[in-house]
């Protein structure tokens, strides 16, 4: 089937649920159409719940952003195989924002998630995963 109409390959799914603990897993429940005016995609990645499956080999850049909206400290880290691969910290300042960025190969069936505190908004809050072969 011909997707190439969607350019890139990219994953970008939003959530409307936040989440102030730093250890939990974000769970993401929007994953086509649009959120909040942000359009969202689904390639490359298979949908499990808690974690994105990879369903193919490749470099991808993954990138999470989000806003703290409470006066406490907490995380934002991009997992690989239930393993902390890129960490990120906010201060105890309200509205300050944590942004990630980690490029990495990927192999089939390996899994991504998102760990910590997230803003439930797809104006303040940003996750996509971006395949950078074709």
């Amino acid at each position: 089937r011909d997707t190439s109409y969607m350019g890139r390959e990219m994953f970008k799914p939003a959530t409307t649920n936040s989440q102030g603990s730093s250890t939990g897993i974000v769970v993401f429940n929007k994953f086509r159409g649009q959120n909040e005016s942000s359009d969202l995609y689904q390639k490359n990645f298979a949908i499990a719940y808690d974690r994105f499956i990879c369903i193919k080999d490749g470099m991808y850049r993954i990138m999470t952003s989000t806003m703290k909206n409470i006066n406490i400290t907490y995380h934002a880290n991009i997992l690989i195989n239930g393993v902390r691969r890129k960490s990120g910290h906010s201060t105890n300042i309200n509205h300050d924002t944590i942004t990630n960025i980690l490029t990495t190969h990927l192999n089939r069936g390996d899994y991504v998630q998102v760990e910590g505190g997230w803003y439930g908004s797809a104006a303040y809050s940003h996750f996509e995963i971006i395949r950078l072969e074709k």
